[in-house]
């Protein structure tokens, strides 16, 4: 999604970010901390991200969960659970 976000993105203002989990958080942090638009992102990384105070929900317009099937099925639950629960989390009508 992340690769595809970032060819329809070239040569405009948008600019998309990933954040998932098994690879080291600094990278991933430096690019949130340059600004982006778009994060593409695994629900337990992304909160992550929540936590530390790097990635806010105030703005959001958009929530796409992609394969969330696949997602249940890999024991996900509990995080796009607590993803879509958080108190910052703009309400359905709003995004």
């Amino acid at each position: 999604i992340f690769l595809e976000a970032r060819k329809f993105s070239y040569g405009t203002c948008v600019r998309p970010v990933v954040v998932y989990g098994g690879v080291s958080t600094g990278h991933q942090i430096r690019e949130i901390s340059r600004g982006c638009n778009v994060v593409c992102g695994t629900p337990g990384r992304l909160l992550d991200m929540i936590g530390r105070g790097k990635v806010g929900l105030t703005k959001l317009r958009y929530l796409v969960l992609d394969e969330a099937d696949r997602m249940l099925d890999m024991g996900f639950e509990p995080d796009m659970r607590r993803l879509v629960g958080l108190p910052e989390m703009p309400s359905k009508e709003n995004r």
